[in-house]
């Protein structure tokens, strides 16, 4: 099948490009020596460091130089379609930048070939190239907020490893918006948006290489790995592809988890694949969820849960109960005789990285609620203690359903006799057993609406808990695994409020106290 899709390609390719024999640019050289070759070409240079485009050129580029920066000014560079022609040739270049630059129509928009250490392609616009991004043999590199439309492929990565590819935008590419490809390891693919393309993300024949937090949607396959170890694919949206994850082709002990899967034609379809390690993601509407092919073959043995009590993956189908209200399933979700999950979660997986001064902690929740607006902050009753800390985030469902939230909590972030506030009102709460003295896991229920939910290590006295409640709306507030908070202590200002809100809590229970006596 792959030599298939090579000779398809190929074919592709030299038909949309084809050999013009009367086309002949006059290729533009940025010198060793900082000059430009012809003087009469479109570019210019005060320094010899940044050269920046004066009009639109109809000429390839060649760069003989290190240290230096192309910006296109948002000038057009613009191809003739031939066969084999480039667009920016970095080959053999370190710490080079090329910016703001409009590429159209070259078999190779940005070549890199052997180009290593620092190189940066960032904020251009390549339309109707072959390959609008080519790496070969090149690592180190960053390719970042491109927009990319109409080509073959919109980033195509060769024996080239460590290198990150984030912020890019790629549409309507044929065969793959982005391939990560032969040998090319330990690369970071993220936070980018692949929007209506045959595939969106491809890796083959690649190991270590991370796939996280990018937008997929619309494309014929989304995410597709084959022939390829010890990879992961975390916390991407795959959203409305014919297939979501396509794991293929002998791949092996990758790890697919913290996905939201949903409205696709297929979720997940593993075919010659095992021992990969596929948890917490969401399984949301998909057609068919899940298909293992062949099926009931120990040989394609998979693991679909992480075990208890972190637990599997939400299957929106899934009709088991949770009699020992846990937040998991009770009976499997079964999808073959050798793949089954054996700790189906009740309601959907959100998980949160917080950062809290030098530390990192995951916080995971498991929901039949929308969960929104997470966030950590100190709490007010101990300003002086900035390792008192509060959780706080919004739960949202159908006005008037019960919700229920397990919150699973690292001891090291929130370590005490806990309390949970429902819009300011303290609500009952269970410790599950499973907790340990690294985590503790906390299980309540609510009526749904839009509700608020706070965690903290006490209930606050009569005083503080207005002034918390005031307080907490300047508390760090984090997107999911993304923002670290803010970190209010440093700012002068916020110090003399918490001196005064200090003096205010001691006045208070003074008072209190005196009137006891009295």
């Amino acid at each position: 099948m792959t030599i298939v899709l090579a000779i398809l390609l190929s074919v592709t390719l030299q038909t949309r490009f084809l050999q013009i024999a009367n086309a002949n640019p006059q290729t533009i050289y940025i010198r060793s020596d900082g000059s430009i070759y012809p003087p009469t070409a479109s570019i210019t240079t005060v320094d010899n460091v940044t050269y920046t485009f004066t009009d639109n050129i109809n000429d390839s580029i060649m760069m003989e130089r290190d240290d230096i920066v192309i910006d296109g000014d948002d000038f057009t560079l613009q191809g003739s379609r031939e066969l084999f022609s480039v667009g920016i040739n970095l080959s053999g270049r370190e710490n080079v930048t090329v910016r703001n630059t409009q590429i159209k129509d070259f078999y190779y928009g940005i070549r890199l070939c052997s180009s290593s250490n620092y190189n940066t392609i960032i904020k251009n616009k390549l339309i109707g190239n072959g390959i609008s991004i080519y790496l070969d043999s090149s690592s180190n590199n960053s390719i970042s907020e491109n927009d990319m439309e109409s080509d073959t492929y919109g980033v195509s990565l060769e024996f080239s490893s460590n290198n990150k590819v984030y912020g890019n935008n790629v549409t309507d590419s044929n065969p793959a918006g982005i391939i990560i490809d032969h040998f090319s390891n330990n690369n970071n693919v993220y936070e980018n948006n692949m929007t209506s393309n045959y595939g969106g993300i491809e890796l083959g024949y690649s190991s270590g290489n991370s796939i996280s937090r990018n937008n997929v949607a619309n494309n014929y396959c989304g995410i597709y790995l084959y022939s390829s170890s010890g990879n992961n694919a975390s916390k991407n949206s795959v959203v409305n592809n014919t297939y979501g994850i396509y794991i293929h082709e002998f791949s092996t002990d990758s790890n697919v988890y913290e996905n939201n899967v949903n409205n696709n034609t297929y979720g997940i379809w593993l075919m010659n694949a095992s021992l990969n390690r596929i948890y917490h993601n969401n399984f949301v509407e998909n057609s068919q969820q899940v298909s293992v092919d062949p099926s009931n073959n120990a040989l394609y043995a998979n693991i679909w849960d992480d075990g208890y009590p972190s637990g599997g993956n939400y299957w929106s189908n899934y009709t088991g109960i949770d009699a020992n209200v846990d937040g998991i399933g009770d009976s499997n979700c079964t999808i073959d005789t050798n793949n089954n999950d054996r700790y189906p979660l009740m309601g959907m997986f959100y998980g949160f990285n917080v950062s809290w001064i030098d530390s990192g902690y995951d916080v995971e929740l498991i929901s039949n609620s929308s969960v929104s607006v997470f966030g950590v902050g100190f709490w007010i009753e101990h300003p002086e203690d900035l390792n008192t800390r509060t959780i706080k985030f919004n739960v949202t469902g159908e006005t008037g359903t019960v919700g229920f939230c397990r919150i699973c909590i690292p001891t090291a972030l929130l370590n005490a006799t806990y309390t949970v506030l429902l819009n300011g009102t303290e609500i009952p709460f269970t410790l599950l057993p499973c907790s340990n003295n690294t985590h503790s896991y906390l299980y309540f229920n609510y009526t749904h609406s839009t509700e608020e939910v706070i965690i903290i290590p006490e209930f606050p006295t009569f005083i503080a808990l207005p002034l918390f409640f005031m307080i907490a709306t300047l508390a760090a507030l984090l997107k999911k695994r993304k923002h670290k908070p803010f970190f209010f202590y440093h700012s002068y200002s916020f110090n003399l409020a918490l001196t005064s809100v200090s003096g205010i809590l001691k006045r208070g229970r003074i008072t209190k106290r005196c009137e006891k006596t009295s």
